[in-house]
């Protein structure tokens, strides 16, 4: 695996956190990271960053909580039956073919 590091490119709006690239098992990330408040839902990972000597705005990323998983399928959920399942594709399956000699 990697180095994962962050780079902290600019205040988010609010001015409450960063926007940041994220380089992490060869992927590029786009994010902000914010600091923990009480109350307050968390969106992602939670994480510890340290400064890397010499090379303002870059950080080294340690991960202390990972973040929910996104669901990387489209369609309905696993947790649907089989006819579910069905129905969804019937309904809203796949796009209807361009041909041209296959309209009406």
């Amino acid at each position: 695996m990697g180095r994962d590091v962050v780079f902290a490119y600019s205040k988010t709006d609010s001015g409450d956190g960063f926007r940041v690239i994220r380089s992490r098992d060869n992927q590029l990330e786009l994010g902000e990271v914010r600091e923990l408040q009480d109350s307050k839902p968390v969106h992602g990972d939670i994480v510890k960053l340290s400064p890397i000597a010499g090379r303002d705005q870059l950080y080294d990323v340690e991960v202390l909580m990972e973040g929910p998983k996104t669901r990387s399928t489209t369609g309905p959920a696993r947790v649907s039956t089989e006819v579910y399942r069905q129905q969804w594709e019937a309904i809203f399956g796949s796009k209807p073919s361009t041909d041209p000699s296959e309209l009406n």
